[in-house]
């Protein structure tokens, strides 16, 4: 009897959640460029910064359907696992984080010393360490699970998470070659992701 490890919702997953994320990245990364003050930006493009962050935050949500979408090519991985416990804990975070994001243009426009009341959020520790700095668990949950299918895994897909474990050194090394580096390279990770995904997707017995 045929079955199928992914349905094509789940390879979709895969292609929309980085391509969402690259999108929204490198949109940011323009209005950086364009502003780069912080309250500048919100003050003179919050429909830019509102947009690029709903497009993150799509991403995100549906980076989670996707990491089940990985974990099941090789659901017996240990790495695996632990790997997709720690991408979802890491989404969620950075979920949280876009949220966060969103407040502050009514929160800043209000304000009449907005520094004050950026400095007076991030002077909660836990709020800082949740939201912006533990969302980096999701670049190490998705390293785990790439080296989890590449160890038990092999043929074509072993070598597409190959490049999907270059992809996720670019997205964390490439800052120091060119600050746009690391946004596109959700690209990469989006393309070697779709590959995966058609790959297993085809009917097996």
């Amino acid at each position: 009897m045929k079955s199928k490890i992914l349905s094509l919702a789940e390879v979709a997953c895969l292609s929309l959640s980085y391509l969402l994320i690259a999108s929204g990245q490198v949109w940011l990364y323009f209005i950086k460029l364009k502003y780069p003050d912080f309250f500048e930006r919100l003050r003179h493009d919050p429909t830019g910064w509102i947009q690029s962050h709903l497009l993150l935050m799509a991403g995100a949500i549906l980076l989670i359907p996707a990491t089940y979408a990985l974990f099941k090519i090789s659901s017996k991985s240990k790495l695996v696992q632990a790997g997709t416990v720690l991408n979802i804990a890491g989404i969620s975070m950075v979920i949280g984080q876009y949220a966060i994001d969103f407040a502050f243009i009514p929160v800043l426009r209000m304000a009449q010393n907005p520094q004050q009341v950026y400095d007076g959020v991030f002077s909660f520790k836990i709020l800082k360490l949740m939201f912006y700095d533990l969302p980096a668990l999701s670049w190490l949950g998705q390293l785990l699970i790439a080296l989890g299918i590449v160890i038990n895994c092999t043929g074509r897909l072993r070598i597409v998470f190959g490049l999907f474990i270059a992809g996720l050194l670019l997205l964390l090394l490439g800052e120091k070659i060119h600050p746009i580096i690391p946004r596109v390279s959700y690209i990469w990770l989006g393309v070697c992701a779709t590959w995966a995904g058609l790959l297993v997707a085809r009917s097996r017995e």
